[in-house]
């Protein structure tokens, strides 16, 4: 008997998920296509309580991972429309140092790039 295109996709998931357990690996969340591991117990879930407390309160909020190499107006504009269509915005710069502009310049000029909208709080995505 032939398995289905989806249950063969499942199965494929959960044995990716048991695979990169024994590598350390820990699962945050799974849907039956996709699924999110973390290298530590605990990483996302503390990462999450610091940004919490860090953070206005907000009900309606969005999210945009920036390299920022360096910031543009383009950057700028997608910022700035997504301040215009939520209540606060969340910036997360990546931190690996692995560009022309190291991290804190990175972090600084998208600081400095966002400074007049009120709704938008710029983090830097240093390791969970």
């Amino acid at each position: 008997m032939k398995m289905g295109k989806h249950i063969s996709l499942f199965l494929h998931l959960l044995i990716t998920i048991n695979v990169l357990s024994t590598f350390g690996f820990f699962l945050v969340e799974a849907t039956e296509t996709v699924a999110l591991l973390e290298n530590k117990p605990d990483g996302l879930k503390k990462y999450l309580k610091q940004l919490v407390k860090n953070s206005p309160p907000v009900t309606e909020s969005a999210a945009i991972v920036v390299n920022c190499n360096p910031f543009t107006l383009g950057h700028r504009y997608l910022i700035e429309t997504a301040s215009k269509e939520n209540k606060q915005v969340h910036v997360f710069v990546l931190w690996e140092n692995l560009s022309t502009f190291p991290n804190d310049v990175r972090y600084r000029l998208v600081c400095e790039g966002v400074a007049n909208l009120s709704n938008v709080t710029v983090h830097k995505a240093e390791s969970i």
